[in-house]
């Protein structure tokens, strides 16, 4: 097996389903193996998981994307595996190409592929690594004060995400990796239940020696969920799990 796809899923039923008829309309079901790690609710879009007979589904008890992703990542059989968000789904489908990419340059152990919002416009996901500064610009009210160059380039707001190119780390909502690097990098942190398992993921693996690349070719649109109760504790988790990055990989060295 060359690919598997791997979704969790949590109180995402209609996304879901949108999502896995963009991979039934692209053949996915007959050339990948799909898995959606589960975490079981009472909310009718449950009943979702029934009308796709092709995947595997995963039952898990507990909500953390970092150790849900890992638990896809144990029971998979491809050479690669693929992180792809529930609410995502395929707008150009050049995953075939982006396997070709992986296979003819060793040294990437991580690829990101272009994120677009439902209007056409690019989500900026593939970043330089954070700083203190940009943490502290992307995560507190600091970044409404000082509005200078280092979030431009931490964004990379200045490139035009037209060609492939060797970055920092790339957005999880559609990340493939090298199955046998994992041996090296080991696998998502799971610190918080959300926030920086990408970041860190990608960190790691630019400290054993691989590359994490962007591929515009492949290209899959990506819908944020955008309620105030979820954005607020996004960002809770997000700022905890930045603390914790930060301080595991610069402050505990010093």
């Amino acid at each position: 097996m060359d690919l598997s796809v791997i979704i969790i899923h949590f109180r995402m039923g209609e996304k879901l389903k949108v999502c896995l008829e963009s991979m039934m309309a692209n053949g996915w079901d007959k050339k990948y193996e799909i898995l959606v790690v589960h975490k079981a609710s009472e909310e009718p879009g449950d009943e979702v998981l029934k009308e796709f007979p092709f995947i595997r589904v995963i039952p898990y008890d507990r909500f953390g994307v970092g150790e849900m992703r890992n638990v896809g990542i144990r029971n998979s059989t491809g050479r690669y595996v693929l992180m792809f968000d529930a609410d995502a789904w395929i707008k150009e489908d050049r995953f075939d190409d982006a396997l070709s990419y992986m296979d003819n340059h060793s040294e990437a152990a991580v690829m990101g592929m272009k994120l677009l919002n439902k209007d056409n416009t690019l989500q900026y996901s593939c970043r330089s690594f954070y700083t203190l500064w940009t943490i502290l610009l992307r995560r507190t009210f600091l970044g409404k004060i000082f509005k200078n160059g280092a979030l431009r380039r931490h964004l990379m707001l200045d490139w035009d995400h037209a060609s492939s190119r060797e970055v920092d780390w790339v957005v999880g909502a559609c990340l493939m990796i090298r199955k046998e690097a994992l041996e090296k990098i080991g696998y998502f942190q799971e610190i918080t239940s959300f926030g920086f398992e990408d970041v860190d993921f990608c960190w790691r693996a630019r400290n054993m020696g691989f590359k994490t690349v962007y591929y515009p070719y492949a290209q899959v649109y990506h819908e944020y969920q955008r309620s105030s109760a979820k954005i607020s504790l996004r960002m809770k988790e997000h700022t905890v799990a930045a603390i914790s990055f930060y301080y595991h990989n610069f402050m505990r060295k010093k």
